[in-house]
């Protein structure tokens, strides 16, 4: 079963279900009404015969002909009597009830109505095992209102019923036919008139699901939209061509985000345009990480610039670094064409002397050629000059008239940029280098000259410590010798003072044994004297 037939057996069974319950209630009103008409109707039936006696137009006796008294109320009489106000029975269809009363009646006792004095009929609805009834209590008066009796009569109901039952039968009839006849021209209609149109719409979301934004041609209009109408479907279509153009624009949109066309545009159609919204801050976010990645990508290739020129610029200062006139050249000419500049010089501070200080040109490069040029510059001399009393890098790109000219062989032009970086190591400056060009400086290009001029710095150092270094072993060298010369001759002097004094030593020896017989000689004269003292004082004690 399709859908176009599945909803239209559903819109059918709703039908039949609205039209059954409608049928249903509209069925029990108009039968309870038609039923309540036939019981008026039999109420006022039943009650002309005691009518027309009360008028005096119908005579008691009449009771007495069934057929006159049933074609007076209409249906089948079972018992009907004249009774008194004495309960007692006057007229009757069976004559054999003449002159009973209603205590002989077991039939009549069960209606109390009849022994009292009534001002209205009554009437009631009797029933059996077999059959329903209708009771009729009429009371009989005078002319002058004088109640004399009671009109009793027992009326089978069964053409009531009969009545009753054809009209409802008659009614639920004419509803199935009504509920036939509808439901096939509504679901017919429904076919015609919806289903198809929905089959159109439901193709078209089909293909949607599936990523399609074309409609067949059976369905859509010479402009490429579904057919629209001023109905609830036509608005639902012309709902569907607006979001299938909408699809359209959003699919040729995300392809040029695709192809990287950032600049692509499409409007928001509302706050709550969860689709459109997303895809635009897609773009957003998509061209903000492109102009991210553009931006990283840029400063990788800087990076990666600045490494590779400081490797190379590495290499070529190991190099020749004992020759600080082609080291100065290399620098200055590979940094030139590195930096794609036009002209730059490599000044150094000379300071050899201490009392003569100045700023001295070591290496010119200008248009692949190497210049031969002299030149001095006092320390606080121009743009040098101050870069080196400031330490810090002057960047111009207004530069003063008649500082500097780019010569080539096709004449002489100022430079648009020039760039001044002081060479310096540990807050000592050695020089400054100068840089030419007629493009702009890009600040990348400026931190990778400052940090190749600490390189630069670093290298001078070392070369002039090294140099120094040099300088002070030759000077050490010849002093060593001249200590080796002195010592040789010291050596020899030492020799020469050595045989000195073993000759001293031998003559001290010979000096000492002498001076030890002279004292040995001295202790014999002092001896000898002082024998001879006491000899001349015993000679003196003797004379005396």
């Amino acid at each position: 079963m399709n859908i176009s037939k599945y909803l239209s057996l559903k819109i059918g069974i709703l039908v039949i279900l609205s039209e059954v319950i409608v049928l249903f209630f509209t069925g029990l009103f108009y039968i309870s009404r038609f039923s309540n008409e036939i019981d008026s109707k039999a109420i006022s039936q039943i009650e002309i015969p005691g009518s027309l006696m009360s008028k005096g137009v119908l005579a008691y006796e009449i009771i007495q002909d069934r057929v006159t008294i049933e074609n007076l109320i209409g249906v089948k009489v079972k018992e009907c009597y004249i009774i008194g106000l004495n309960s007692k029975i006057y007229y009757s269809l069976d004559k054999d009830k003449y002159g009973k009363t209603l205590s002989e009646m077991p039939s009549l006792q069960q209606f109390p109505e009849l022994s009292k004095e009534l001002t209205s009929p009554v009437i009631k609805q009797l029933s059996d095992e077999l059959d329903k009834y209708m009771i009729s209590i009429y009371p009989l008066k005078l002319e002058d209102g004088k109640l004399v009796g009671y009109l009793f009569i027992k009326a089978l109901t069964k053409n009531i019923e009969a009545a009753k039952n054809r009209i409802a039968f008659t009614f639920i009839l004419g509803s199935l036919l009504c509920i036939i006849i509808t439901s096939i021209v509504i679901i017919y209609g429904v076919r015609i008139f919806v289903t198809n149109k929905i089959k159109i719409v439901l193709s078209m979301l089909k293909k949607l699901k599936i990523g399609e934004l074309h409609a067949n041609e059976t369905d859509i209009t010479s402009k490429g939209r579904m057919i629209e109408g001023r109905d609830e479907i036509g608005q639902m279509s012309s709902a569907l061509n607006e979001l299938v153009s909408r699809l359209k624009e959003l699919s040729n949109f995300s392809i040029e985000i695709g192809k990287g066309n950032f600049e692509s545009e499409i409007k928001s159609l509302s706050e709550n345009d969860m689709l459109g919204n997303s895809l635009i801050n897609m773009r957003k976010e998509l061209k903000k990480a492109a102009t991210e990645e553009e931006k990283r990508k840029s400063e990788d290739d800087k990076r990666n610039w600045a490494s590779q020129g400081i490797a190379k610029f590495s290499e070529i200062l190991r190099q020749d670094n004992d020759n600080m006139e082609e080291l100065s050249y290399n620098v200055i000419s590979k940094l030139v064409n590195y930096l794609e500049a036009n002209q730059g010089g490599l000044f150094y501070i000379n300071n050899d002397k201490e009392e003569d200080v100045f700023i001295e040109l070591a290496a010119c490069f200008a248009y692949n050629r190497r210049k031969f040029l002299q030149k001095r510059i006092e320390m606080k001399e121009g743009l040098i000059g101050r870069c080196v009393q400031e330490k810090e890098s002057i960047y111009l790109t207004e530069i003063p008239k008649n500082y500097i000219q780019i010569t080539s062989g096709l004449g002489t032009d100022n430079p648009r940029s020039l760039l001044l970086v002081p060479l310096l190591l540990n807050e000592e400056i050695f020089g400054v280098i100068e840089l030419a060009s007629f493009k702009y400086f890009e600040d990348y290009q400026i931190d990778f000259v400052e940090n190749i001029g600490a390189s630069i710095a670093s290298t001078i150092s070392t070369v002039r410590i090294n140099l120094k270094t040099a300088s002070l072993l030759e000077q050490s060298r010849q002093q060593s010798e001249e200590i080796k010369s002195q010592e040789e001759e010291m050596r020899q002097n030492l020799e020469e003072l050595k045989a000195t004094q073993e000759q001293s030593a031998r003559r001290e020896e010979e000096m000492r044994r002498n001076l030890e017989e002279m004292k040995k000689l001295y202790e014999q004269s002092l001896k000898k004297e002082e024998e001879l003292k006491k000899t001349l004082d015993e000679i003196k004690n003797k004379k005396g």
